[in-house]
């Protein structure tokens, strides 16, 4: 019987490290968007302008200063500061163009909500309507 638990606690342990980080925000997207849940590296590639499809949509982010770093750290790598440097050189390099920005919830999700193939992120309490929310897995 020990050792059963003791297996199902290691189960248990591993499956949870997997899981995507509760950071206090969630992924929204415009009802085109095509997926109902994204992988962390799709997000991570799209928040960085690598990726500009998903599913063979076309997406594009959308920032909430607000949240931005808790969102960076948890997804990007990098500080709010990093990711401002690393827009600003992929700008001058001609690799893409500045992404939408807002300082509340609220205007991301009314952007959002506007945008077809937009993903954006809020905290955690931000009212949604317009929107899905996306599961990070």
């Amino acid at each position: 019987l020990t050792a059963w638990l003791l297996c199902i606690a290691a189960l248990v342990s591993l499956a949870t490290s997997f899981a995507a980080p509760e950071i206090g925000v969630r992924v929204i997207a415009h009802p085109s968007v095509s997926v109902a849940e994204i992988s962390a590296e799709d997000l991570k590639s799209i928040f960085l302008l690598t990726k500009t499809t998903l599913n063979g949509s076309h997406v594009e982010p959308v920032l909430d200063t607000g949240v931005l770093r808790l969102f960076s750290g948890a997804y990007l790598g990098k500080t709010d500061q990093g990711l401002e440097i690393y827009y600003r050189s992929r700008i001058f390099a001609g690799k893409g163009s500045m992404p939408a920005r807002f300082v509340s919830g609220a205007d991301v999700v009314s952007h959002v909500a506007r945008t077809p193939g937009a993903i954006g992120y809020v905290g955690e309490n931000t009212q949604l309507a317009g929107v899905k929310t996306l599961r990070v897995r």
